[in-house]
């Protein structure tokens, strides 16, 4: 008969996984919160320890930190939403839709021109929608910033302490431990600094250039522009290249050159082309077909916190991969 120390290692497992599942199930709700919480422990870490340093406390530290990004991030996110509200509505009422099917005419698309009143109906319909679903989740979100702000708080805190137990936790050797922790900084430094950053950059550099060419909404098209921009092979010329085009058919040909030519050189060749490739092979090195398919796979399995958990999961598939065929009966330490 077996003793039963023999099941305690199964009891263990069946424990741990069954708790895990459970614990899963507890914080899904909050999991955007948290993993958006974890992004920005990542992109305020080194101004952390430099403060650190310099104040000698790391509690003081990490509490300068949160409060300071409160103010610069949460109060302007509540205005630019605001805004970008009265943008959208302003765009509807003004929105010809003779100039719309007449701009589609003159580009060869006469069977799509007649299809622009269905489509700008199912479009009003859709932003009435979304702006409807975010007025009744307001205090999902107001939950979800405070979520955010005490896990910025306590991973700056606590972070090093973190980190130190997830790498003794880690069951391979110290050379396979390394290799894990620098593709995650390096995934990370990709996203970071190669899209999120550089798309922002680019989504502020349009919305000047839309207001000086006087596109109406500049602020709107400009938040369009960011969230493309983060899509790499597509980029801001999916923005910018059908606006000037269409500043162009409705008589502002001058307008639409110069909004091409500005947009043409800085947005698409000086930040898309120049500085996201610059970040991207000296930061990440990561290919952009991974960065495509997981930006948009990510987005679609955990919604705005896969452009962070997308790519770092594929890569870190990828990363298994190689260790499991590559040095198979070396990972265990």
């Amino acid at each position: 008969m077996r003793d039963i120390r023999d099941y305690t290692e199964y009891f263990f497992i069946g424990a741990f996984l069954v708790l895990a599942y459970l614990t899963f199930l507890l914080i899904r709700p909050f999991f955007s919160p948290i993993v958006l919480s974890l992004f920005l422990v990542y992109l305020f870490h080194p101004i952390h320890v430099r403060l650190k340093k310099r104040i000698g406390s790391g509690l003081l530290s990490a509490a300068l930190i949160t409060i300071a990004v409160m103010i610069i991030t949460v109060i302007p996110l509540f205005i630019l939403v605001n805004l970008l509200v009265k943008e959208a509505f302003v765009l509807y009422e003004t929105v010809n839709i003779d100039t719309f099917s007449s701009f589609l005419a003159n580009l060869g698309s006469t069977q799509l021109a007649s299809y622009i009143p269905a489509i700008i109906d199912k479009g009003v319909v859709a932003l009435t929608s979304a702006i409807t679903n975010f007025i009744l989740t307001v205090p999902e979100k107001i939950v979800g910033i405070f979520i955010i702000i005490l896990g910025l708080f306590f991973g700056l805190k606590e972070g090093d302490k973190l980190i130190e137990k997830i790498e003794l936790f880690l069951p391979v050797k110290k050379d396979y431990r390394e290799k894990i922790i620098s593709k995650f900084i390096d995934t990370m430094d990709s996203v970071v600094y190669g899209s999120i950053l550089v798309g922002i950059l680019e989504g502020i550099v349009a919305t000047i250039g839309f207001f000086i060419f006087g596109v109406s909404t500049p602020l709107l098209w400009g938040f369009i522009t960011a969230v493309f921009a983060l899509l790499p092979f597509v980029g801001p010329m999916a923005i910018w290249l059908p606006l000037s085009l269409f500043l162009y058919f409705t008589g502002h040909q001058t307008s639409a050159i110069g909004l091409a030519i500005y947009s043409a050189l800085f947005l698409t060749l000086l930040l898309d082309n120049v500085l996201k490739h610059y970040f991207i092979s000296r930061k990440g090195k990561i290919h952009p077909l991974i960065s495509l398919l997981g930006v948009l796979g990510g987005i679609g399995l955990f919604g705005i916190t896969g452009i962070v958990l997308g790519p770092f999961l594929l890569t870190l598939f990828i990363l298994v991969v190689e260790f499991a065929f590559g040095g198979r009966n070396e990972i265990k330490g």
